[in-house]
């Protein structure tokens, strides 16, 4: 998951600052993390070093403001990771780190070419495997400003470590920092910091990467699956029953009592028992099991099924009274007793006569039983009229020698003398076949004959 880290200041803020964020694999998580923490206010010295009591294979990670701008930084049994200068507000910020150091106290820093004042800040992280810095760490951040100041986007890795290492200018009181980040919140914790007042920050906090989850969850059967595929449960027969005390006097104790394991209800068993004879001939009275509630559609009732002994006084002991399941109104009879009744008492006849019987009125049917018969019916559509084909219509009432006459008293000759189409057999009995004489074109052969002159 890519993130970003913020750095906020706090208290009493200054122009520009800087932030470091280093991505650790192989180290302890932060609650854990117990590791030596340095730091100290160096006061116009060009060593900016202090010792430090380390474990073997540990990382030592170190941020410093000296207060002068344009300075060049020269590790101590460290190496110089940043060195920003910031001639705006006349300084210079740092970080270095030590990796993979030994046992035992060692004076670790920088020199500097001038002699500034300022602070340092140094942490050990310890190691749970072998310490490595990962390459999805961001690049330096730096402000001219007061901030906040946001590192690059980066992704790194399930279970690392972050280190974030912060170098700022101060206030007039105490400059104060805190951090946060894009997506989950993480532990941010301040492990080593100088900030006197009026001074300026120079500090180390570390977080936690959460590790990477237990992969997808099972895929549970939905119930589907389970109708389809869910088979019969067999349960294995209980062991046997502790053997019992015997009583005073040769009596014989009642049977155990065995919980019943719970089941779907609508497979469910239900135990029996009968009783045991004593030594005086009574018979001992069967233990009382409650029934398991069931599914009243698929219940079955249950009967006790055992039976009494005479006892010295002979009576005979009476049955458990087991409780009779609730059963479902769907199946249940209604028996329905007709009654006739009458709408209006009939006025009282002449003695000796007969009253009409008492006129009822059917009840109302349901009509959704009924049944209509439907008869299919082909129809046919009529064919349309035929449409007459008119060929090359002739003014004059259709005749050829009417219309060329016409024409030629007119002078209105179309561009296709009338009669002279195509003659022969038309598609249609609508078309005016050609008279005999008429020039054009007939038969198959494309034969052509002329029309004879007319005499005027």
């Amino acid at each position: 998951m890519a993130i970003t880290v913020t750095a906020t200041q706090g208290g009493s803020t200054g122009n520009g600052f800087m932030l470091r964020v280093f991505v650790i694999t192989g180290a302890k998580p932060v609650a854990t993390q117990t590791g030596a923490a340095v730091n100290q206010q160096v006061s116009a010295s060009n060593t900016w070093t202090q010792s430090i009591t380390t474990s073997a294979n540990s990382n030592v990670y170190g941020a410093a403001a000296p207060f002068v701008s344009g300075l060049t930084f020269t590790g101590s049994n460290a190496t110089i990771v940043d060195q920003i200068n910031d001639a705006t507000n006349g300084a210079t910020w740092g970080t270095f780190h030590a990796l993979g150091v030994t046992a035992g106290a060692t004076v670790r820093g920088f020199t500097t070419t001038n002699t500034p004042t300022g602070p340092e800040a140094m942490f050990e992280i310890l190691a749970a495997a072998t310490l490595a810095e990962d390459g999805s760490g961001p690049i330096a951040a730096s402000t001219t400003g007061a901030g906040p100041l946001t590192t690059a986007s980066f992704t790194p890795p399930a279970g690392s470590l972050l280190v974030a290492c912060i170098a700022s200018n101060g206030g007039a009181g105490t400059t104060t920092f805190s951090l946060s980040n894009s997506g989950t919140a993480l532990n941010w914790t301040q492990k080593s910091q100088n900030n006197p007042a009026g001074g300026d920050y120079a500090g180390i906090w570390i977080a936690d990467i959460p590790a990477a989850g237990g992969g997808p969850l099972p895929a549970l059967p939905g119930q589907t699956w389970l109708r389809q595929f869910h088979h019969r449960q067999i349960l294995l027969p209980p062991g046997p029953p502790a053997a019992a005390a015997p009583g005073p006097g040769g009596t014989i104790q009642p049977l155990p009592t065995f919980p019943v394991p719970r089941r779907r209800l609508s497979r469910a068993v239900v135990a029996s028992g009968t009783g045991t004879t004593g030594i005086r001939g009574s018979v001992q009275p069967p233990p009382t099991l409650t029934p398991p509630r069931r599914r009243l559609s698929r219940a079955w009732p249950v009967w006790w099924s055992g039976k009494g002994g005479i006892s010295p006084s002979g009576t005979v002991q009476p049955r458990p009274t087991i409780p009779v399941p609730r059963r479902r109104l769907a199946r249940a009879v209604v028996q329905f007793i007709p009654v006739t009744t009458t709408n209006q008492a009939a006025a009282a006849a002449p003695a000796g006569t007969i009253q009409p019987a008492p006129t009822l009125t059917p009840p109302r049917r349901r009509p959704a039983r009924a049944f209509v018969q439907f008869t299919p019916v082909r129809t046919v559509n009529a064919l349309p009229p035929p449409v007459p084909v008119v060929l090359n219509p002739l003014p004059n009432g259709g005749s050829t020698e009417g219309a060329l006459w016409e024409m030629a008293r007119t002078g209105n000759w179309p561009k296709r003398p009338p009669g002279f189409g195509p003659v022969g057999q038309v598609p249609t009995s609508g078309a005016i076949p050609p008279a005999p004489g008429e020039r054009g074109w007939a038969g198959k052969k494309r034969k052509r004959f002329i029309w004879p002159r007319q005499d005027e």
